[in-house]
């Protein structure tokens, strides 16, 4: 009887494990999107994005190279990226009046040193916060330390109406707001801005696109590539192009002086806030 009593207690232990694994996505909050064909990001009511590191300047704000934005929704505050140091990003969010402690979770694009040297300020005023990235299989970075490391594979809805979408080995950030379409921020569009926001589109299954809004890696590129990136970006239906980090000035010059009404003109400290309600 006893070891009867046993073999059951490890059977018992062995399937709750076994339903903890299946469900932790669920507990984590985490969708991950598996046929995207039957599949469309659910809207939410508005969205208010904060530029707290950027290398374009804005008066007495600090801006190293490096990016690093906040984003506030009805559901989450997530801070995406972290910029470069972490002096940057404590001390413009203390300039801004935006306080950190009120982040619910961080979401990664990659782990250049711009991106991610930022982040021991969130270790420091936050336990155990959840950070989402890349996914790095076994090889954890030390920029990891600290924090409840989710890494992400494939295109994951995050929360309603928020999405994680994966190209390469570079992520985006997705909020699909009510009566406006997609918001996609970008780290530094390594796999190319296009491609990236092509796979929003296709596997969220939202064909209006708002704003792009983040480093687009034309900083060092040809005249040409510049033209055709903007030219992929209009015929994708994108709305509102902001080019900061490494956009480089010549496809910013050039939407300023051939489509004014699509240029968002932004750097360290800028905030826009996108309401469908």
């Amino acid at each position: 009887m006893e070891n009867n009593q046993k073999i059951v207690l490890v059977v018992g232990v062995s399937a709750i494990l076994l339903v903890s694994i299946i469900l932790m996505p669920y507990f984590l909050g985490l969708n991950s999107i598996n046929d995207p064909e039957e599949y469309q990001l659910e809207s939410i009511e508005y969205v208010r994005i904060t530029v707290l590191v950027d290398n374009n300047p804005n008066g007495s704000l600090q801006s190293p190279w490096g990016l690093s934005m906040l984003v506030e929704t009805e559901n989450l505050t997530i801070l995406f990226d972290s910029g470069p140091n972490p002096a940057a990003l404590e001390e413009n969010a203390e300039a801004l009046g935006v306080d950190l402690s009120t982040c619910d979770l961080i979401v990664v694009s990659h782990e250049h040193l711009d991106h991610v040297d930022g982040l021991t300020h969130m270790t420091e005023i936050h336990d155990d916060l959840s950070l989402y990235t890349p996914y790095y299989g076994t090889s954890p970075m030390y920029w990891m330390d600290g924090f409840n490391v989710i890494e992400v594979e494939d295109t994951t809805e995050i929360s309603s109406g928020i999405a994680i979408i994966g190209e390469s080995w570079e992520r985006a950030l997705v909020i699909n707001v009510k009566n406006f379409g997609l918001v996609i921020l970008v780290g530094c569009s390594h796999p190319r801005v296009e491609n990236m926001v092509s796979t929003a589109i296709d596997e969220l299954n939202v064909n209006e696109t708002y704003i792009v809004i983040g480093g687009f890696h034309l900083a060092s590129s040809t005249y040409s590539r510049v033209l055709s990136t903007v030219e992929s970006l209009f015929e994708l239906g994108v709305q509102n192009i902001y080019p900061i980090h490494c956009s480089g000035d010549a496809i910013r010059s050039y939407l300023e002086s051939d489509y004014p009404p699509n240029f968002g003109n932004a750097s360290v400290g800028f905030q826009i806030t996108i309401d469908g309600t």
